[in-house]
């Protein structure tokens, strides 16, 4: 999921190679894309001047990564972030957003459904995460 500036012309809407970078990126790993999440996109995002999250499910984690970090902030409990120009920042509680998709995984059971939404609104800013897991373990590593 990318958060992308406003764009006012619409020529630049439509046309990709034209559009801005991302305001944000984030990536939800798995383990077929984990590998290229790392060390393909993270240094692009980097070079690019792009802030880029990496939300580990397994883990329950999410790594941030600014433009000129050399190693990420490794985000537990909450994590925030406030574009230039918002008027407030978007915060979310990561406990209460994993413990979220990890009852939702036990309600809809391992593998079916299409996943969870989550949608978060702050400052102007509409932030939707759709989560497909086939597995979410639990804190204790078993399986729900």
């Amino acid at each position: 999921m990318c958060v992308l500036p406003p764009a006012g012309d619409l020529a630049l809407r439509d046309n990709p190679r034209q559009r801005p970078p991302p305001l944000l990126a984030v990536e939800v790993l798995s383990p077929s894309t984990a590998r290229q999440d790392r060390i393909v996109k993270r240094p692009r995002y980097q070079r690019t001047g792009v802030e880029y999250w990496m939300v580990d499910l397994d883990a329950r984690v999410v790594e941030r990564w600014t433009p000129d970090a050399e190693r990420p902030e490794i985000c537990l409990i909450a994590i925030t972030w406030q574009p230039a120009g918002a008027v407030a920042p978007l915060a979310i509680d990561l406990v209460a957003l994993f413990a979220e998709i990890v009852r939702e995984a036990r309600v809809k059971g391992v593998g079916s459904g299409p996943g969870l939404a989550l949608h978060y609104h702050r400052a102007g800013v509409r932030l939707y995460l759709t989560v497909h897991r086939r597995q979410v373990p639990d804190r204790r590593g078993d399986a729900p």
